[in-house]
């Protein structure tokens, strides 16, 4: 078999980048020094005044800089035997190929003139997907009339890191290796959005300026200056400026004001604060004094056969149960029944029956690509049931699928998925 060699991909001029970002750090750091020894004043080279003021605009304008050309020399991508490793400025993160199910191109703009922002991301076999900081195309050896966009340069990295998949990994088929939006007409609504947004900002920006003397006159006239006496000495006129809490009247309404807003924000809180259902935590201690277990781990009630348990899951598959796909919570009743309610309870409002007579519990697996969505955890795992001939897929952390299924286990065996249980390939989310 040909062997795929190995590809490292870096921004054009890195090196460069790299030695104008730190330089201009250095120099931040040295601008700023020099401030701070005239601010000290220390001996040596130093500076105050309106140098001081210049130097920290360029101290600023430096270090902001610098870390723009440290972010654009950093990220680099490279893909060889082991896998796929990319490096950013504050993450580098590594890949094998195992772990890949698909590189997938996207296309966010298909009606733009300027077709280049095409980006590549890496979909993995747990549903989980970021993109890669290819860097922009180098345009050495790109002139207006081959390649404009720099979309060849781009289809040729792709090609290259797709061929090392395919050698040292399996893509899956079944998922898309390009997303492209829907087509559709040019719209100059965005366009105009932004048009007036930009005058709102302008005219606002005219009126506090055109505001700014008036409220300066104002501000004077309230706030008079007050005079010391004819024979008060220079060294003793800072007194007779008037200070926030040099009056006892000052001191005591601020003391006053400070101990009853302290007491009204003790009783708000404890007005507002979570408040368990009745009865709760004398069941959950009477459990815990039994050694019975408290939960899994998120928040799940204990079952203690006298009211309904309400535990986060849902199911991938539209069913006749749950055919807009509203489930956040299975609801496990007091007499082993099982349900599904869009909310986390307690009360049945919107709950429907579950008919656990016709499930068979086929196995229990791993989140595949594609199937992480939702924003549930990502350590959440899937049973595959069968609901009368379909396959429908439930997923929720393990300690709740092991406290639902109990009552549907046919065979342990099927249930932990052993070598030759049967399975079943889910459909496409």
């Amino acid at each position: 078999m040909i062997e795929a060699p190995a590809v490292t991909y870096r921004p054009a001029h890195h090196r460069a980048l790299l030695l104008g970002g730190l330089t201009a750090i250095a120099l931040a750091t040295l601008a700023i020094a020099g401030v701070g020894a005239g601010a000290a004043h220390g001996t040596g080279w130093r500076m105050s005044g309106p140098a001081a003021g210049a130097a920290t605009v360029t101290a600023a304008l430096l270090a902001v800089a610098g870390l723009l050309a440290l972010c654009a020399a950093a990220p680099a991508v490279r893909a060889d035997a082991h896998g796929l490793c990319h490096r950013q400025l504050l993450r580098n993160r590594s890949v094998p190929w195992p772990e890949v199910a698909v590189l997938r191109v996207h296309r966010p703009y298909p009606h733009s003139r300027h077709p280049g922002h095409s980006r590549l991301s890496v979909v993995l076999r747990d549903g989980g997907e970021h993109f890669l900081p290819l860097p922009p195309p180098s345009w050495r050896g790109v002139t207006p009339a081959n390649d404009p966009s720099g979309e060849g340069e781009f289809e040729a990295r792709v090609g290259a890191l797709r061929a090392l998949h395919r050698r040292y990994g399996s893509p899956d088929p079944d998922l898309p290796s390009l997303v492209v939006p829907e087509t559709v007409p040019y719209s100059t609504v965005p366009f105009f959005s932004a048009l007036v947004g930009c005058l709102l900002l302008v005219l606002g920006l005219g009126t506090a300026v055109l505001g700014i003397p008036q409220a300066l006159a104002y501000e004077r006239a309230w706030n008079p200056p007050v005079l010391c006496a004819a024979g008060t000495p220079v060294e003793n006129r800072l007194d007779c400026r008037p200070y926030p809490l040099g009056s006892p009247t000052t001191v005591a309404w601020a003391i006053a004001g400070t101990v009853v807003t302290t007491g009204l924000l003790v009783l708000a809180f404890r007005a507002t604060r979570p408040v368990p259902p009745t009865g709760t935590a004398e069941r959950h201690r009477a459990d815990a004094d039994a050694g019975a277990d408290a939960g899994d781990g998120n928040g799940v009630a204990v079952e203690d056969g006298r009211e309904d348990v309400f535990l986060p899951a849902y199911f991938v598959d539209s069913v006749d149960f749950d055919p807009y796909h509203s489930t956040t919570h299975l609801v496990l009743g007091p007499d082993g029944s099982l349900a599904v309610s869009p909310h986390p309870g307690p009360g049945r409002f919107g709950v429907r029956r579950i008919p656990t007579e016709r499930l068979t519990v086929l196995r229990v697996r791993r989140v595949q690509a594609g199937e992480a969505k939702r924003g549930f955890p990502i350590s959440w795992q899937v049973a595959d049931l069968d609901y009368q001939g379909e396959l429908v897929r439930l997923r929720a952390s393990r300690t709740t699928l092991d406290r639902v299924l109990r009552p549907l286990r046919h065979t342990s065996a099927t249930f932990a998925a052993a070598p030759g249980a049967p399975a079943r390939t889910p459909p496409p989310s």
